[in-house]
């Protein structure tokens, strides 16, 4: 039971970080909200390597840290799409951009 929650989760999550990273804006790899931020770029990699890190982790540990972490960064990027008036797509249901649809 718990291993098909975490499973679920992880399936979950993974598809919506895909859906986000989609809308990648190449051109604005440098670009970074503030200058004590991460650039666009240097976010992408950050997320991505937490996405190949967490393969290899134990599901709990997964689950408590490696998700939660990953959300929060996805989280990072949705802000930088705003800022930039990239859509960002609805993750827990649909977004402000994808009302109009």
């Amino acid at each position: 039971m718990v291993k098909q929650l975490i499973i679920g989760d992880a399936m979950h999550e993974l598809a919506n970080t895909r859906r986000i990273l989609e809308r990648l804006p190449e051109e604005h790899m440098a670009w970074k909200p503030h200058e004590k931020s991460m650039t666009l770029g240097g976010l992408v990699t950050h997320l991505v390597n937490l996405l190949n890190w967490q393969l290899a982790m134990r599901a709990i540990a997964l689950r408590t840290f490696g998700l939660s972490h990953m959300v929060h960064h996805r989280a990072q990027l949705g802000v930088y799409y705003r800022l930039l008036d990239i859509p960002v797509p609805g993750l827990y249901g649909t977004s402000a951009d994808e009302e109009g649809k």
